[in-house]
This record gives C-alpha cells, sequence and structure tokens, in this order.
C-alpha cells in the first residue's frame, strides 16, 4: 500500500509540473507576443510623427519646386518612403494627398437656406467614372444614383438608388446614412457597390493587363477632400482627371496627358494662374478653373507601417495641415499646425 501510495503521489506531481511547465511556456509567449506587437505599434506611430514632420518641412522649404503655395510629386511629403529602424523594428511612412480624389462629400453643398444642392459637375464626372470601371469589371449597375441617395438628406430614392426601405429589407438591415460619409470604406455599404468595384478586383479567372490595371477606389475617391470639390491637378490620377474634363466644358482633348506629362517631370503648376491659362476662355454658365481644380492641398492619408519580427502593424490617419501664413489664414504658430480627422490602427 505504501509503495502504491508513493507512486500515486509522484505522477500527480508529475501532471503538476508538466502542467505548471507549460502555463508558464505560454504565458512567456504571450508576453513576448505582447511586446513584440507594441514594438510594431511604437514603430508605427514614430512613421506618422516622421511623416507630419516632413508635411511642416514642406511649408518651410520654400524653394523653388516647393513651399505652402502648391503642392505636387515633387515635395519632401511625396517622396518614397524609406525603412528605418527603431529599437527592435523598422517602419516606414507613406504619404498621400487626398486633395487629389474625388470628394464624395462635395456632392452636395448647403445652400444658404440650408438646402442640400448638387454639385452636377462632380456627379456627372463621379457616373461615368464608376462607369467605365463597371464595364470593364462586367458588373450590372452603376452605383451613382444609390451613393447620392446615401447622402442626400431625404428618403426619396432615384431611378437606381436606394434609400432606408432597401437597407432595412437586407439579411442585416442597417439604416441608409443620408448625410455626409465618415470613411471612404461606408461605400461598401451602398447598393451596387461590390467588392470588385472597390477593390478594382476582377473574377479569378480573368486578369487584368498592366495597361489597364484597376486603382482601388481609395485612390481615386475620398471623403477627406477639398470641400468646395476641387481637384489638385498635380497629384490627382489620369482615371480621376479624364472623367472630371470629359464632363468640363473648359476642358478640352490633349490636357490631361499633358498634365501627366507635368506631374512626371519637373513642371508641377505653381499657381492658379498658370493652371488658368491652359483651359478654354469662360463660357457662359461653365464653372471656372478655381471652382474645379487646384494646385495646393490641405488633407494628406498617412500610412505609418511598422514591423517587428513577424508583427506588422498600420496606423492610418488623415490629417488637416494648417497652411500657414502667406495663405489668408494665420501663422501655424498661433493655430494648430495638424489635426487628426481620422486614425486607425490595423493589425
Amino acid at each position: 500500500m505504501a509503495l502504491l501510495l508513493a507512486l500515486l503521489f509522484v505522477t500527480l506531481l508529475s501532471v503538476i509540473v508538466v502542467e505548471y511547465c507549460y502555463e508558464t511556456q505560454v504565458d512567456a509567449a504571450l508576453a513576448d507576443n505582447d511586446g513584440t506587437y507594441l514594438d510594431a505599434y511604437v514603430a508605427a506611430k514614430s512613421a506618422v510623427a516622421g511623416g507630419l514632420a516632413l508635411l511642416a518641412s514642406d511649408l518651410l522649404d520654400v524653394t523653388e519646386f516647393s513651399g505652402a503655395e502648391f503642392d505636387s510629386y515633387l515635395d519632401l511629403w511625396a517622396m518614397p518612403g524609406l525603412i528605418e529602424p527603431i529599437n527592435d523594428a523598422v517602419m516606414r511612412c507613406t504619404i498621400n494627398d487626398e486633395y487629389g480624389k474625388l470628394n464624395l462629400n462635395a456632392l452636395f453643398r448647403v445652400d444658404p437656406g440650408g438646402n442640400a444642392v448638387e454639385n452636377d459637375l462632380l456627379i456627372e464626372a463621379l457616373s461615368l467614372l464608376l462607369e467605365l470601371r463597371v464595364q470593364m469589371l462586367g458588373l450590372e449597375e452603376n452605383p451613382t444614383d444609390a451613393i447620392l441617395d446615401w447622402l442626400d438628406p431625404d428618403s426619396d430614392p432615384r431611378p437606381n438608388g436606394a434609400e432606408v426601405d432597401f437597407y432595412a429589407t437586407l439579411e442585416i438591415p442597417y439604416p441608409c446614412k443620408n448625410g455626409p460619409m465618415d470613411s471612404i470604406e461606408e461605400l461598401l455599404m451602398i447598393r451596387g457597390v461590390t467588392p470588385e468595384l472597390f477593390f478594382g478586383l476582377l473574377e479569378e479567372e480573368e486578369l487584368l493587363p498592366p495597361e489597364e490595371e484597376l486603382l482601388p477606389l481609395t485612390e481615386l475617391l475620398t471623403v477627406h477632400g477639398d470641400p468646395r470639390g476641387r481637384i489638385n491637378v498635380n497629384t490627382a490620377e489620369p482615371e480621376t482627371l479624364d472623367a472630371l474634363f470629359e464632363v468640363w466644358e473648359l476642358s478640352n482633348m490633349g490636357q490631361v496627358e499633358m498634365i501627366m506629362d507635368r506631374q512626371a517631370g519637373e513642371a508641377p503648376f505653381m499657381s492658379m494662374e498658370e493652371l488658368d491659362a491652359i483651359f478654354d476662355k469662360p463660357k457662359k454658365d461653365a464653372a471656372p478653373p478655381g471652382e474645379v481644380v487646384t494646385v495646393s492641398s490641405r488633407v494628406f492619408r498617412l500610412h505609418g507601417d511598422g514591423r517587428a519580427q513577424d508583427i506588422q502593424v498600420r496606423v492610418e490617419a488623415y490629417v488637416w495641415r494648417n497652411p500657414g501664413p502667406g495663405t489668408g489664414q494665420e501663422t501655424v504658430e498661433a493655430l494648430e499646425a495638424f489635426r487628426i480627422l481620422d486614425w486607425r490602427v490595423i493589425r
């Protein structure tokens, strides 16, 4: 009996020791992963801070191709982000100009009477931009009307639109926004905006040739662009300018190609006077260049990427930059230099 009891106690003690060792290893692995994630997160935040420093330096770097009066791919913030070490991780920041995209929240403006008024020029440009993608992807409907119904304050559906009556019948119902969008990803909640349309993807069995590669809509559309709907021609994609110029009466053939050549070279548009000269003379009821295009930007998207071992963290920040002195506003010192419009951590 004594031998059996001794063997039983030895067995129990062995089980307890093995279990304790296993739990200790699990806790150590979790602690190590938490530390690695923290290193990657700190690296991502530091990359965003470095990007803000570049945007601030751009205002102070008054050289031939830089300054507060215009923004282009020759500015400091537009240079390719370098991978830099920090602590036990590496980081990189890439910056994208939101004023080079069509602002969905500018499709409507509020008049002095408080009524929502449509921006016909931007709406037509958006419809054309989406129609070309719908045709290339072989989809069935253009979601422009549904986007307008999502933004406008009323509950009356357009011919190809959708209001609360449609969204309430979905398997997982939700209300129609009927107001400005908070993020560009809201498009995926709107009728007719499929993942293929949003991400620029085709069916698995189909492939796009390189010359017809479709950019994601996040690179063409925004909700943080110019409140007046103007687009910075120094940073806009050709697809966006093609759609805009197709419906703008002051544009003509060849202008998009000329603008792309200037983007690729060292000849950005530095003033509105220089930009005005390339468009046709104003026609009756046609929107003048100052209401459609611009050469400067105020809002930027920063991607701060941090990597530690096999863990990656991205901080996506949308930032408004104070244009500083000489632009009709108070100095950077008198006001906030930056305002964070949106901040997301993607793991």
